[in-house]
């Protein structure tokens, strides 16, 4: 069964569980390639199903999701996978690794009231950071998310936003952890300065 390195895996690992304890903000892991980001999204998902909760790991891309579904069994966790590129559709176990348009598009029908503890999002600079402060406003609002669109009928947010702000109003003390390489969307850096953004 694999292990954390210890000159390196096992620290950011503790300090998910510290950051996790300390605050709800969403946090941004910059990891280099070959540091083992699956391997980090695996230990956290296990940790919060040992103690008894939901966790979720999502990406945009089916190869990510089964990437990391094989890390999560090589630590020695069962999981379900919810894509449609991969043609699966499970919820039974409570570690679930989805893709983000597969889930988006099953949130009131299979997730209405799935309570997730842990959020981890692989390649997380995809995340269009403002849409999602701006869809989770609309939700404490009581608006309409999952349908809103400006006059175009273009929608008004971005999958990953209604996926965030759909599980943090059923649990709003979801913690949520980024997982990326690159922390930049386009020339803007994902964790703003100002500490005002979405990303810490």
């Amino acid at each position: 069964m694999y292990k954390l390195r210890p000159e390196y895996q096992q620290g950011a690992h503790e300090k998910t569980i510290g950051w996790c304890k300390q605050t709800h903000d969403p946090a941004v892991h910059d990891h280099s390639v070959g540091a083992g980001k699956t391997v980090q999204i695996a230990f956290a998902i296990k940790h919060v199903v040992d103690a008894g909760g939901n966790a979720l790991c999502l990406a945009r891309q089916g190869e990510l999701i089964k990437q990391n579904a094989e890390d999560y069994f090589e630590i020695g966790g069962k999981c379900s996978i919810f894509s449609a590129s991969l043609n699966k559709y499970s919820t039974y176990y409570p570690a679930i690794y989805a893709t983000e348009g597969t889930i988006a598009n099953a949130l009131r029908e299979k997730f209405s009231d799935f309570k997730v503890g842990l959020m981890c999002i692989d390649e997380c600079h995809e995340v269009e950071f403002n849409n999602v402060l701006c869809c989770i406003d609309a939700t404490k609002q009581g608006k309409d998310i999952y349908s809103a669109a400006d006059e175009n009928g273009k929608p008004l947010y971005c999958q990953y936003a209604i996926i965030i702000a759909h599980f943090l109003k059923i649990n709003p003390k979801m913690r949520i952890m980024g997982y990326s390489g690159s922390p930049f969307r386009g020339s803007n850096e994902i964790v703003e300065p100002s500490g005002r953004g979405f990303w810490r």
